[in-house]
């Protein structure tokens, strides 16, 4: 996720960029950020005078979506208003399948992992 925040801020010419996953109690927990400053991930409503704050004037939030369900938001911000052209927007959107074709990858891995465990676990109880 890291890997396409960095890749996004120069793709886009974004000044922040960010990737919020929706945990399993439903609450976004920011998992990839190019600065501490605009990972609120509680939405509150001092949200928008945090950003104002550190500068940003406009932002752009995409679904990252995984087997069909929304499991993450990709977020954008710029220090300009009006900071996004159409094509901006549009590469964004690329990104976030990209995104979401890492969490799909990563999860798998992690169930592949659980299942050799378990597999290990069950041969060890049958071993004569």
């Amino acid at each position: 996720m890291q890997e396409v925040v960095q890749f996004v801020l120069h793709a886009v010419g974004c000044r922040y960029a960010s990737v919020a996953l929706v945990t399993g109690e439903g609450s976004p927990e920011i998992v990839a950020s190019s600065d501490a400053r605009i990972a609120e991930s509680r939405w509150s409503p001092r949200w928008a005078e945090q950003v104002q704050s550190a500068g940003i004037r406009s932002a752009v939030h995409l679904p990252v979506v995984v087997a069909s369900s929304p499991q993450a938001v990709l977020s954008l911000y710029s220090d300009k208003p009006d900071g996004f052209t159409v094509d901006d927007v549009a590469v964004a959107h690329i990104l976030a399948r990209h995104a979401s074709v890492a969490i799909a990858t990563a999860r798998r891995d992690e169930n592949l992992a659980y299942a050799i465990d378990a597999r290990k676990l069950v041969d060890k109880r049958w071993a004569f």
